[in-house]
């Protein structure tokens, strides 16, 4: 039956079917009938045989006897022979198809290349597509994430106020106290400048002056 449907979708594809019909014959009855008809025939075959192996049949009744065998013989053959060909047609499908010319027919033409312009519509339509398809995708994010949105309100204002906090501490200076120096003794004090004596340039001597100069 499988192969029957693919047969018949493979017809189908070569045209345009107009119309389509199946159906089936049921041989059963007429098998079983074949079958019992056979086995009578070979029931009177056999008391025909049984009668020609007689001694005291007459010649003139042999012959009577052959000639029913005959066509007992004849009978039990088309018998067999019907109950085979129903074996066949059981097991295979007679397909009748009728074939015509559509005079309308036109052939679809042939794809061609596409032009600068068409790539352009077709990326720009792509473009579009995938800009609508991203605006849904969001819209169903907001959506699934509306119910949630107190909690994530108060986590920003949560970390806002964690992130103030933490400049505010990092701008405060800090105040170092030195440790206290422990008091020296009057020991450990420095000691007092010493005075030293200056040191003075010698003096240049006047120069001699000559004898006579005076009056002279």
């Amino acid at each position: 039956m499988d192969q029957f449907r693919a047969v018949l979708a493979a017809l189908a594809a070569l045209g345009h079917p107009v119309r389509n019909s199946s159906d089936s014959q049921d041989v059963t009855e007429e098998f079983v009938d074949l079958q019992a008809r056979v086995k009578n025939f070979k029931v009177e075959e056999e008391t025909l045989n049984k009668l020609l192996k007689e001694s005291a049949v007459k010649i003139e009744d042999i012959l009577k006897i052959r000639e029913q065998i005959k066509n007992v013989r004849g009978d039990i053959e088309r018998a067999e022979g019907r109950m085979k060909y129903l074996s066949t047609m059981a097991a295979m499908s007679t397909v009748t198809m009728t074939a015509r010319e559509d005079m309308t027919y036109v052939p679809p033409l042939p794809e061609t290349a596409p032009t600068f312009g068409d790539e352009i519509e077709g990326t720009f339509s792509r473009s579009v597509n995938a800009l609508k398809n991203t605006g849904q995708q969001l819209t169903l994010v907001a959506v699934g994430l509306a119910p949630w949105s107190p909690f994530i309100l108060i986590g920003l204002l949560f970390f806002r106020w964690a992130i103030k906090k933490l400049i505010a501490s990092g701008n405060t200076p800090a105040t170092h106290r030195s440790p206290r120096e422990p008091r020296r003794s009057r020991s450990d004090a420095d000691p007092a400048p010493v005075a030293l004596p200056l040191a003075h340039p010698p003096a240049h001597p006047e120069p001699e002056k000559p004898a006579g100069g005076e009056g002279g």
